[in-house]
């Protein structure tokens, strides 16, 4: 598993998919939950340089669009699927322990190379 990648996939399962209401810094979540949490005071962006982990909307793109079917299943199930037990993921997924976190560990390494490239 890569350890940035799997941050990132937090935080796009925590950003996009869990009904918008984590307010985050860089973007996403909830407005009124943001004014909320800095008492009204609304900082605006100052055009600067974007925060290269600030990809989620170009996670979601890749999830979407560019995913084999294979990886997104077990990106699904380990980052969006909060309510089932690891066993139960595992039998969904129909892998073993090892063979899942290889095979998310796979999904890791598209989903990098994939950022890397529209980067560039």
């Amino acid at each position: 598993m890569i350890r940035a990648m799997d941050e990132l996939l937090q935080r796009w399962a925590d950003e996009l998919h869990s009904g918008g209401t984590v307010p985050l810094p860089g973007g996403g979540g909830n407005i009124i939950a943001l004014l909320i949490a800095t008492r009204g005071e609304l900082v605006r962006g100052g055009g600067g340089p974007r925060d290269p982990w600030d990809r989620t909307a170009d996670v979601e793109l890749i999830y979407n669009k560019h995913l084999p079917d294979a990886l997104r299943v077990v990106v699904h199930e380990h980052y969006l699927n909060r309510d089932s037990l690891d066993s139960q993921k595992l039998a969904y997924c129909g892998l073993s322990r090892a063979a899942y976190y290889r095979r998310l560990h796979e999904a890791h390494e598209f989903i990098q190379s994939m950022l890397l490239e529209r980067a560039a």
